[in-house]
């Protein structure tokens, strides 16, 4: 259940989240990632972390 609010304040889709491989993830800016692949519209995405969800 926190996993799905978590991604949920991010604004992420649930294909996005299912995609997501560790590699993409970067705790040091707090981003994520997307391939063009990954997003509905297939242009690449980056997603800054709210601070409460990392710690930079």
């Amino acid at each position: 259940m926190a996993t799905r609010y978590h991604f949920n304040y991010t604004g992420l889709r649930i294909g996005e989240v299912l995609g997501l491989k560790w590699s993409q993830l970067d705790l040091g800016e707090g981003k994520l990632s997307l391939t063009p692949l990954q997003t509905k519209t297939e242009t690449p995405r980056v997603v800054y972390l709210p601070p409460d969800l990392y710690r930079g």
